[in-house]
């Protein structure tokens, strides 16, 4: 299971490939942007992980230092998941 805040996820350790994890949330209406630092063993768990704290606002996903996706939730409940780079 992942753990926000630089506790490894899945049990299996660096065999697994473990990945340093950002996202970098915006602010909207009364709630400031935050930045989340994760680990995570692949993009499946990551973008849960994305999924739960972003709360239902547009957030980048990055791994390793590089900017994977941005993820944004329409009115009508529907997760987007974009390519890095998209406006």
């Amino acid at each position: 299971m992942a753990k926000i805040d630089s506790t490894y996820a899945g049990g299996g350790g660096l065999a697994m490939g473990i990945h340093d994890y950002r996202l970098a949330i915006a602010a909207w209406n009364d709630q400031p942007a935050k930045d989340i630092r994760f680990k995570a063993t692949d993009a499946h768990e990551a973008l849960v992980i994305a999924h739960r704290e972003a709360n239902e606002r547009m957030a980048d996903l990055w791994r390793d230092d590089r900017l994977i996706c941005r993820i944004a939730e329409t009115s009508d409940c529907v997760w987007l998941v974009m390519p890095a780079g998209s406006a």
